[in-house]
């Protein structure tokens, strides 16, 4: 008896259809979120690379500038390269997904 209600309820399974659901990303919300995230992964990559620099030269340059200054290069430029690493694999991540919206066009 109750492989017969079992077998009832895989037939009215089956037998539902689905309608295929296309999200609208053409949306406001979405382009202005996509343009946000778009702003803030380049003005975080602008900055990231600036603090690269920042530390490169203290620790290309060691004969000059102040001693502070070069310990401190020297003590951060293994975080900012991983964060320029971590930034550059979420900006590719964004761009081959979603793709990028600057607002420039």
């Amino acid at each position: 008896m109750d492989s017969v209600f079992v077998l009832e309820a895989a037939v009215q399974v089956a037998t539902v259809s689905i309608p295929d659901v296309q999200p609208d990303f053409s949306a406001p919300f979405f382009v202005g979120l996509q343009q946000l995230v778009s702003w803030f992964l380049a003005a975080a990559a602008l900055l990231s690379i600036v603090a690269l620099a920042y530390c490169l030269i203290g620790v290309i340059f060691q004969g000059f500038g102040n001693q502070s200054y070069q310990q401190s290069a020297a003590a951060n430029l293994l975080r900012v390269v991983v964060g320029v690493i971590l930034l550059a694999s979420a900006s590719a991540v964004v761009g081959f997904f979603w793709g990028f919206d600057l607002g420039l066009a």
